[in-house]
């Protein structure tokens, strides 16, 4: 018994180097890339979302959107639909620092407010290729990370990184992000299911950076590798530091005046 004690033990000591290796690099990336991603305060912007069948016929939605950064609790992100069949519709996510997230959908037509049940954020949203809990803040909390490997996307140098989210309800086994080496943008997610067989992929592109140091992408492009949908979210007019606060996104006020 001894002797399987101490090929156990050697096991244990070789094997998990590697995997901490790679865990703590990826930790590294993420925490860099969370870092630079984080003070921005509040922001809001115009978003144009185009749902386009197989065959490019596309139809738009479109969208105010409004975001507070939270410190030590996450992130607040209210969407306003503009659009006259679905004008005054709101949604709100909640977004906790571990990952969890919170839903509520306000509609004009009854003056009511509803939380959108777990399993549902993951029902698609609008009939587009992301679903609700897409919508919400793009955080890298939620997950566990391993390091891939450096790869290129386009022309540019990426972390290449595979996450796995720590809770049953984001409708993905798991992921693989790139980001850029040089900024840490995120450029490409991969979503997979249980079989490893790929779902979607987001595109992100057209960064620019505001006051200084906040980088955005004004284009995000969503597409179901099975039946070749897309769905494109045009961001435009972004603006920082509006001096927004949790008043803001509580949901008992959501529909009220502003």
């Amino acid at each position: 018994m001894k002797w399987i004690t101490a090929v156990l033990a050697l096991l244990l000591l070789h094997q998990p180097a590697w995997a901490q290796d790679s865990e703590a690099r990826a930790r590294e990336i993420i925490d860099e890339a969370a870092r630079r991603t984080a003070g921005f305060q509040d922001f809001t912007a115009n978003l144009t979302m185009t749902i386009r069948d197989a065959d490019g016929a596309g139809r738009d939605h479109e969208m105010q959107v409004q975001v507070l950064e939270v410190p030590e609790d996450g992130q607040r992100t209210l969407l306003i639909f503009d659009r006259a069949n679905v004008r005054g519709m709101m949604i709100l996510t909640i977004t906790n620092r571990d990952g969890r997230r919170r839903q509520y959908v306000y509609l004009p037509s009854t003056r009511s407010t509803r939380e959108v049940a777990t399993s549902r954020q993951s029902e698609s949203f609008m009939g587009s290729d992301f679903t609700y809990r897409d919508m919400g803040a793009q955080d890298f909390h939620g997950y566990t990370y391993e390091y891939l490997g450096e790869e290129t996307v386009g022309q540019v140098s990426c972390h290449k990184l595979e996450r796995r989210p720590t809770d049953d309800g984001s409708g993905y086994d798991h992921q693989v992000v790139w980001l850029d080496t040089e900024a840490y943008r995120v450029l490409r997610v991969d979503y997979f299911d249980g079989a490893n067989e790929l779902l979607k992929t987001l595109e992100l592109d057209g960064y620019q950076q505001y006051a200084g140091r906040h980088w955005r992408p004004d284009r995000m492009v969503m597409t179901d590798s099975r039946s070749g949908k897309s769905t494109t979210l045009a961001w435009s007019e972004y603006s920082f530091e509006n001096g927004l606060t949790t008043a803001d996104f509580d949901p008992r006020r959501l529909g009220r005046p502003r």
